[in-house]
């Protein structure tokens, strides 16, 4: 009966196998001596890293769209011609869908051309103010 402590509302079918409660229809290499359980001491680990993994991408992400706006607009103001500013919004607007097309691997190809587009827009605002 000891074993049955290690569930917690939920049937999960590793440990139901593993307890002998439901036949192994396949092998999950687990074995309930190194299952903590909801709350354990591994399972606030995970979570304390899972948080942290999370605000760094937010952090990321954050340094990425403050540089692909602040870089194009500080390079056409620095150098205001319309050439320059016609191919520094190219160039960015190219890599920014990239970027996204590499990094976005869960978005559909529908949220990456609107991203894109967005993101031409604004640029296109600082072409449009300095002619």
């Amino acid at each position: 009966m000891r074993d049955l402590l290690y569930m917690n509302d939920s049937f999960d079918g590793a440990i139901l196998a593993d307890v002998g409660l439901i036949p192994h229809e396949r092998d999950y290499n687990l074995h309930v001596s190194d299952y903590t359980g909801h709350g354990g001491w591994s399972d606030k680990t995970q979570n304390r890293v899972q948080e942290t993994q999370a605000f760094f991408g937010r952090l990321g992400m954050a340094l990425f769209g403050g540089i692909v706006l602040i870089a194009p607009m500080l390079i056409m103001r620095l150098h205001p011609t319309l050439l320059t500013e016609l191919v520094t919004t190219s160039a960015f607007v190219l890599a920014f869908g990239i970027i996204l097309a590499w990094f976005m691997t869960d978005a559909d190809r529908k949220d990456i051309l609107g991203a894109t587009a967005a993101y031409a827009a604004v640029l296109v605002v600082f072409v449009g103010t300095s002619s």
